[in-house]
Order: C-alpha cells, then structure tokens, then sequence
C-alpha cells in the first residue's frame, strides 16, 4: 500500500525539519550519519515547488517526471500476482464550466494509464477537520 505525495499540497521535508533539528541535537551523535545535515535533504523530495524547482512548469515537470519513475519501478518490482492499494487523498473542491468536480483521480490515472482502477472509493471527511482546518466564517 502507498500514499504518494499530494502535488505541491504538503512539503513533508519543511515540516519535518521540526522535528529534526530537536532529533539531531538529542541523538545526533549517537547517528552521526543520519544527522549529518542540518535541515532534511529536500532536493530529492517529490513535491511540486516552484522556488526548489526553478518555476511552476519545472515543478509541474519535476513532480510527474518523479511520480512516473515512482510507478515504473513499482510496476517492474511488483508481481501481477499481487494487487497494489493506492490511497490518493485529494480534496474535491474544483469543477470546470460543465459543473463537473474533478476527484484527483484524473492526475493518477493520466499519469499511469498501465494501472487499472479497480475500485476507487471516496472518503468523505467531515467539515473543518483536516491539518488546517479554516476558522468558521
């Protein structure tokens, strides 16, 4: 099962630098090879970033480019035995003229058309919960 990266939604590696910098100063000499850094390496995360990336299409690039090579070896490495779970949370927030609401499915699915879809399923989540949830208007 996998949860891949939500676009340019979280940037896990800003968050974790938190908790990183208390980790290294607690246990750092005890794993000097995984302190050695003193923020989270973050060129390799597969976020969309335009300020990381040098722009919005070189983010929008650099996140599919990653994604794809993600699912590839995810393909190679998998047996066709075995299905694999992908949970994608997305937010259905955004409709086109017609009204229709996009699921986030559209950018997995398009992105890996080798993969099929058996059985998506919506999670609905109640209202104001989330990481950051908006104070009541």
């Amino acid at each position: 099962m996998t949860d891949p990266p939500y676009y340019d939604n979280v940037p896990y590696s800003d968050l974790s630098d938190f908790f990183y910098v208390w980790l290294r100063l607690a246990i750092g000499e005890e794993f000097p090879e995984l302190f050695k850094t003193l923020l989270t390496p973050k060129a390799d995360e597969l976020v969309a970033d335009p300020v990381r990336q040098g722009g919005v299409d070189e983010s929008e690039r650099f996140f599919r480019d990653g994604y794809n090579r993600v699912f590839s070896r995810i393909r190679k490495d998998t047996s066709e035995s075995y299905p694999i779970s992908v949970f994608y949370g997305f937010k259905q927030s955004e409709s086109n003229e017609d009204g229709h609401a996009s699921t986030g499915w559209e950018t997995l699915l398009v992105l890996q058309p080798h993969l099929e879809t058996i059985s998506p399923a919506p999670v609905v989540e109640p209202a104001g919960a989330g990481l950051v949830a908006a104070p009541p208007a």
